[in-house]
């Protein structure tokens, strides 16, 4: 597309050049009291006149000149001294340890998918990392470690944003202009520069929705209602690929895959519209093919890469206790891979009981007791919590309860039973599992539980009755096996592994609370199930007929980065990093990346930010202005050429508005903790609705321009 007065001849001075009159007309013409109407002024057309092959290659020149300038200053920028500082930046600790547990294929737990881990692990091998650098804390000292070449790649998908950005902004608009503006925002932002040249999750996660936005626009062109092109499965299916990249390296991927729906149906339904007379068939074809390229090809590619992680991390690491006993199994290394241990539990068994919902965890008690506030009549009893690390303090024997309560000891080999009356006692401490009608630390209306007595010795609230699912009378618990509840016997209240957090003073572990007012979905959190047992007087049975399917492994996978994600919630110690979503356009608070002799803050270009805000009320005045002339329903002429450069941008323009609304309102309903770094994926789309828009406001100047000439030269 070129500019509005491209089909207009110019001379040296008014910069327009009309047919002349005779002067003797030009003489008699009596002067206009009132301005022409719009319909008598000839009409000015948006569209350019076929280019003559000298102006083609002008401007193949200009773009090619402007995509190399801005690509080549885009790398030069990413990659100016990537290896500075030579020490571990902000979350670099965490990825870094990430990539070196995958070379080692130690297995580990993250909320996030891991296709952003696995290729910066990739890198990393294949450029001399050998995995043996610990990645401890932000600012330990690298040393002899090679870790730039991890860097370098993070830095090289961030220099690729700029062209991709360019090429997207072209194809909306034609405009070497608008996609160089668009370009340039990107290119001088600061804090792209920033986030971008460490080993972070974001550089391949904008990277892929960059690509994602960029392949479905250039697939618009070769859309064909009857049948697509083969540029277009290629365009299409290249969009698919991307897609399946950008939620398998962090979820927040889903939001473009939510903006690729909705612009997708968006413009079918346009499409339908415009084309009523459309057989069914034809419409269906169209639903089967961009759903052929944009879901079944992403979810088919997702799979694959998770079946990639589950095969590469084959021993057992320090964070498999956020996942069931079956799952822990196949885990080379792991306690429970080829476990052998007595496959029914009896009285005086030592075990350890991990509930049984996705990320369950296992009940735990430690030699602290609660804070005073919440000890009933200044008795200060021991904290019981869940905890998700295997822990000795997991550990406690069950006993024997008599009809007169007491500990009832007996010299042979007694199953536990469906409905039996049991104590628990925790073995490093001596203390029995109590419960009692004291509100819970966090959730208040549901019960306290404590750690009480000693050695055994205890009152009636130490008492509990074992419920097992669906149980019969007199059926056994079976180890890693049978799911089952405990039953407090004095308030009937059920033993409840909670999912909020405990404050620091129980170490941020897990509420376990006695819930008086069980419902349904209360009720995979009060399921129990013995994960590890020790009786020397059972004899011992192997568990490998357990091993979980890959199905499984991958749905459990989900449900537990899906708890994790929403257990990061704010504390203390994350105030001078976290923000909040309102804070983020506005370029109101960064976040620190790393301290001492060489200070990293993660802050945006000012200028480039607040330029987007200005350009949001911009593009509010055009859809105001492009509203009105729609409701005036006006004519041919002035108007009808303002109406042709409106329809060239407005569309474009409502795409990537769309485009950062999705990436950026939904965080405003996360109860989790946030990050300045969170607003990027919706700064791509505020960068391109700024060049679109400016661009826009050029067009109507130049029209404005060349329809002032006109209007002087006809009434002078």
């Amino acid at each position: 597309m070129t500019h509005l007065h491209d089909n207009v001849k110019h001379d040296g001075n008014s910069g327009l050049e009309w047919k002349s009159e005779p002067a003797n007309l030009r003489r008699r013409r009596p002067l206009q009291k009132t301005a022409p109407s719009a319909a008598s002024i000839p009409k000015l057309s948006t569209k350019a006149a076929p280019p003559d092959s000298e102006t083609a290659k002008k401007s193949k020149n200009y773009r090619f000149i402007s995509l190399a300038l801005l690509t080549a200053l885009s790398f030069a920028s990413r990659l100016y001294k990537v290896d500075e500082p030579k020490w571990v930046c902000w979350d670099e600790t965490h990825f870094g340890k990430m990539a070196s547990w995958y070379i080692n294929r130690t297995f580990f737990f993250d909320v996030h998918p891991p296709l952003g881990k696995l290729s910066i692990s990739l890198v990393g091998y294949l450029t001399g990392y050998n995995g043996s650098f610990a990645w401890d804390a932000p600012g330990d000292p690298f040393e002899d470690h090679s870790y730039v070449g991890m860097r370098a790649y993070c830095a090289v998908l961030g220099a690729l944003l700029v062209p991709l950005v360019f090429e997207t902004v072209l194809s909306l608009s034609g405009s070497v202009r608008a996609a160089s503006m668009a370009g340039a925002c990107v290119l001088f932002d600061t804090g792209m520069i920033t986030l971008t040249r460490y080993i972070l999750l974001d550089a391949p996660l904008l990277f892929c929705i960059m690509a994602t936005v960029w392949t479905f626009v250039g697939s618009w062109p070769h859309a064909h209602k009857d049948h697509p092109t083969w540029k277009w499965w290629m365009w299409c299916g290249g969009c698919g690929v991307f897609l399946s990249c950008a939620i398998s390296v962090k979820f927040v991927g889903l939001f473009v895959v939510g903006w690729v729906g909705l612009v997708t149906a968006i413009r079918l339904g346009f499409l339908w519209a415009k084309h009523s007379h459309t057989p069914l068939t034809a419409i269906v074809k169209a639903v089967l093919h961009r759903g052929a390229c944009l879901i079944a090809l992403p979810v088919f590619l997702y799979f694959c890469y998770f079946a990639v992680h589950l095969r590469v991390l084959k021993f057992t690491g320090i964070g498999d206790g956020f996942y069931s006993s079956a799952f822990q199994s196949v885990l080379l290394g792991n306690p429970l891979n080829n476990a052998t241990m007595p496959g029914e539990v009896a009285y005086g068994a030592m075990i350890a009981l991990k509930n049984t919902k996705g990320n369950g965890a296992y009940l735990h008690s430690h030699p602290h007791p609660y804070p005073l506030e919440q000890s009933p009549r200044g008795n200060l009893q021991q904290q019981v919590t869940c905890y998700t690390h295997k822990d000795d303090h997991n550990i406690w024997q069950i006993r024997k309860i008599d009809d007169a309560g007491v500990i009832a000891v007996t010299s042979d080999v007694q199953l536990i039973q469906h409905g039996d009356l049991v104590r628990l006692t925790h073995i490093t401490t001596g203390r029995n599992l109590h419960s009692h009608k004291v509100s819970a630390p966090i959730t208040k209306i549901q019960f306290q539980v404590t750690g009480y007595g000693f050695n055994g010795s205890g009152d009636v609230n130490d008492l509990w009755q074992v419920d097992i699912e669906n149980g019969r009378p007199h059926q056994p618990i079976q180890t890693m096996i049978t799911h089952f509840r405990l039953v407090h016997y004095a308030t009937k209240c059920i033993l409840q592994s909670g999912t909020k957090q405990l404050p620091t003073w129980a170490f941020n572990q897990l509420e376990v609370t006695c819930n008086p007012r069980s419902k349904k979905t209360d009720y995979d959190s009060q399921l129990f199930h013995v994960e590890w047992i020790y009786f020397p007087l059972l004899p011992n049975i192997t568990f490998s007929s357990h091993t979980p399917s890959f199905l499984s492994r991958f749905i459990e996978s989900h449900q537990v980065m899906l708890k994790g994600n929403s257990q990061l919630k704010a504390r203390e110690q994350d105030e001078p990093t976290a923000s909040r979503p309102w804070q983020w356009p506005i370029n109101l608070r960064g976040q620190f990346f790393s301290g001492g002799k060489l200070r990293i803050y993660l802050l945006g270009n000012p200028l480039v930010w607040w330029g987007n805000i200005v350009v949001w009320f911009l593009y509010g005045a055009l859809e105001v202005f492009a509203g009105i002339r729609r409701k005036r329903a006006v004519g041919k002429g002035i108007d009808d050429s303002i109406k042709r450069a409106l329809e060239s941008f407005l569309p474009p323009c409502r795409w990537m508005f769309l485009g950062w609304a999705v990436h950026y309102l939904p965080f405003f309903a996360m109860g989790r903790i946030l990050y300045y770094h969170h607003y990027f994926p919706a700064h791509l789309f505020a960068c391109m609705l700024t060049g679109l828009v400016v661009e826009c406001y050029t067009r109507l100047d130049h029209l404005a321009t060349a329809l002032k000439a006109r209007y002087t030269a006809f009434v002078g």
